[in-house]
């Protein structure tokens, strides 16, 4: 795994910007349970109360399992790094909204974390931070861009962390036996250290607004296994006190390779220079299945579905036109069943 803060150059060195990010205005709660999977406890009633908030809050709130225990078969270094700064606890289960410690699972803590969750979600919310990821399948890597937005007049020192999570596994938990369903893992950091580097200090101004970029290495998880967590913290004193977070599970992939060969298909962009319209034409020398045809910017957005269905053997023509984008570089992803391709084209 590694970490580079600055603008990354990919696809065809296209670059990823990570202003043109969307930053919802919401609020986001961070439900943690401290947890282990030698716990019996953590696999009897903490584990269906883990599983209802998975359920329930997803929407509203960052859900994390994290195995504090360094004998726990997930425990990592972020997750004992995330627990170590929470309100103190002398166990595990234990459950906690942003910060604050809520108990250990009983009926009294799920009706809390309940109560709390759904009050932050109708609070105005600081700040709050966009994330993107990008898959390059051909080095098994994703750019991590984020955009962090202030949304009303601040102070303080300010960080940004970006994290994996596990969405789902197979694996042994006490309680629950060899084949239980853990979800929601708290996995890695991108970021350099737990609780990222500092984003801004001292004076706020509403509508300030900060990007980060990383890169992340797969590992034993692929794309289709892991999210992204972004998270903004605020730092006081020694604590780092959570403020708002974002998740996303989408990897957009985009490939620069030519996997789509030419003796299945011939694929052609003229011009692929243009200030007026450009045609794509797809030149199918075998049937290519359902295939997906998109324009992207080279920011990684998808701004235009082109097609969609069969395509058969013959010539399938498609016009682009220019004046439905603003200036710029684009990708037209065509995804296949016979394979994936890309092609650029720039708008003057």
């Amino acid at each position: 795994m590694k970490s580079l803060y600055t603008l990354l150059f990919v696809m065809l060195s296209a670059s990823i910007f990570a202003q043109e990010i969307e930053v919802p205005q919401t609020q986001r709660s961070l439900i943690t349970k401290r947890t282990a999977t030698w716990c019996s406890n953590c696999g009897a009633y903490a584990w269906d109360m883990m599983e209802s908030f998975v359920n329930n809050h997803s929407e509203r709130a960052i859900v994390l399992n994290a195995h504090h225990s360094s004998s726990s078969n997930f425990h990592t270094a972020v997750a004992q790094e995330l627990v170590d700064n929470l309100q103190e606890a002398f166990g595990q289960p234990t459950f906690y909204v942003n910060n604050e410690r809520i108990g250990s699972g009983n009926t009294n803590t799920e009706n809390t974390v309940n109560t709390k969750v759904m009050a932050n979600e109708m609070s105005s919310p600081i700040a709050q931070v966009g994330v993107r990821a990008i898959f390059n399948p051909g080095d098994q890597e994703a750019s991590i861009e984020t955009r962090t937005e202030f949304f009303e007049d601040t102070e303080g020192e300010y960080f940004l962390s970006v994290w994996t999570a596990i969405k789902s596994t197979t694996a042994f938990q006490a309680a629950r036996g060899q084949n239980a369903q853990h979800k929601q893992i708290l996995w890695e950091s991108v970021t350099t250290s737990t609780f990222g580097d500092e984003i801004t200090s001292g004076n706020i101004t509403n509508g300030s607004s900060f990007e980060t970029s990383s890169t992340y290495t797969f590992g034993n998880y692929n794309e289709t296994q892991l999210q992204v967590i972004a998270i903004i913290w605020k730092k006081v004193g020694e604590e780092y006190q959570f403020v708002n977070g974002n998740v996303t599970d989408e990897f957009i992939q985009l490939s620069s390779t030519h996997e789509l060969s030419s003796e299945v298909a011939k694929v052609s962009v003229q011009p692929n220079v243009t200030s007026t319209n450009a045609q794509l034409l797809i030149d199918a020398k075998k049937d290519l299945g359902h295939t997906k045809v998109q324009l992207f910017h080279a920011t990684g957005q998808a701004v235009a579905h082109i097609f969609e269905g069969p395509i058969f053997n013959g010539k399938y023509p498609f016009n682009i036109d220019r004046k439905d984008f603003a200036a710029g570089l684009y990708f037209i992803h065509i995804q296949s069943e016979k394979g994936s391709r890309a092609e650029k084209i720039i708008f003057q």
